[in-house]
């Protein structure tokens, strides 16, 4: 069941596009497209065995900028502008579009505040023996990302550039806590802020005009 087809490597038909009114305006367009689709009853597919390429950020701070701007649409899209996919008294209430927002919700944001609340415990109350408890995570952490690697090298057709990509997999934690850093602050500032509304996405006097949650 997915959330969101992603505008890299998405295709959505014609007829289905224009019944929603086609693309609202602002960062994470393909996700509040994807949801709204969904909610007039289209499903989703996935081809399992495609292979996309698209640009990526090459530095860290465009990275960062990036990972702010996709993760405060966890709140726009599906704490405001969608918070009617929970109303159970609505004609329209889906228990699996509820339970989509549900983990969005329970892994994007309490998740992730009780992350930083555990690491902000564990170094100020535990001083001493936070470096094993974190060495400890760690190893978990690795032997997950061995799981995962080992599946990628399983289904792909192209053993030995994926092996060498999976090889990186002992810096994917730290990895981890930068991409989960900028999701602190993008949901923060979201929250408090609505950062979203001073996106330069789009000229300001279109997000001024269209903008309303």
């Amino acid at each position: 069941m997915l959330g969101i087809v992603s505008g890299a490597f998405g295709a959505l038909r014609r007829d289905a596009l224009e019944r929603v009114g086609g693309w609202d305006v602002g960062p994470g367009e393909d996700g509040d497209l994807t949801i709204r689709l969904r909610k007039i009853g289209y499903q989703i597919a996935f081809a399992s065995n495609a292979q996309c390429y698209s640009n990526v950020p090459t530095r860290w701070k465009q990275l960062f900028n990036q990972r702010r701007r996709w993760d405060r649409t966890i709140i726009t899209f599906e704490c405001r502008k969608h918070i009617d996919l929970v109303y159970f008294w609505q004609p329209h209430f889906r228990w699996q579009e509820f339970l989509l927002l549900a983990e969005r919700w329970f892994f994007n944001i309490v998740c992730l505040y009780g992350l930083w609340g555990y690491l902000a415990w564990l170094l100020w109350g535990m001083p001493e023996q936070a470096p094993y408890v974190l060495f400890s995570l760690y190893l978990c952490y690795i032997v997950c990302e061995i799981f995962g690697s080992l599946s990628v090298l399983y289904y792909t057709d192209r053993f030995w550039r994926d092996l060498a990509t999976c090889a990186i997999f002992p810096l994917v934690p730290f990895y981890q806590v930068f991409l989960k850093t900028a999701a602190l602050v993008a949901i923060t500032e979201e929250i408090f802020f609505r950062q979203s509304t001073r996106d330069n996405f789009v000229p300001r006097h279109v997000r001024e005009a269209t903008w309303h949650w």
